[in-house]
């Protein structure tokens, strides 16, 4: 899994937060005359949990379900989807929101230069300590491609 250390200056990885994600599915993209582009949808599943002293929570695990989209438009405008939003429990215990984004996409129509973001935001809550907020950025990168000699 993603694991984020929730508490690095108090505390280091006494409390972290980890994410699996997994794809599946998809097919054959949409053609939409109107745009002159393809669309295709793939299944997103996976679980975000609570790890205390590297251990996984068995209490503290919020599974989820998403829908990811991988397109092809006119001009090389390209790229794929994979954003997770999830949040669940009680606040009077505890509740979690997570949105977890991912996506890959061709800049100024160039199938050489590709911009990857990874990134994440988790709020936990609960009435007696209020919010914990961590926003993280794993990957925000151009990255440019050579062409075949």
């Amino acid at each position: 899994p993603f694991v984020v250390d929730l508490l690095p200056q108090w505390q280091p990885h006494l409390f972290e937060f980890g994410v699996r994600i997994c794809t599946k599915g998809g097919g054959p993209g949409k053609y939409d005359p109107k745009t002159k582009s393809y669309s295709a949808q793939f299944n997103i599943t996976g679980d975000s949990a609570i790890y205390g002293n590297g251990v996984k929570s068995t209490w503290l695990v919020a599974p989820f379900e998403a829908v990811g989209k991988a397109w092809v438009k006119p001009h090389f405008d390209m790229g794929l989807d994979a954003t997770v939003v999830n949040s669940g429990g009680d606040p009077s215990n505890l509740q979690v929101s997570l949105d977890f984004i991912n996506t890959i996409a061709t800049v100024n129509g160039s199938v050489l230069t590709w911009h990857l973001f990874n990134g994440m935001s988790f709020d936990m809550y609960s009435t007696p300590t209020g919010h914990h907020y961590v926003n993280k950025t794993f990957v925000d990168k151009i990255i440019q491609l050579q062409p075949p000699h």
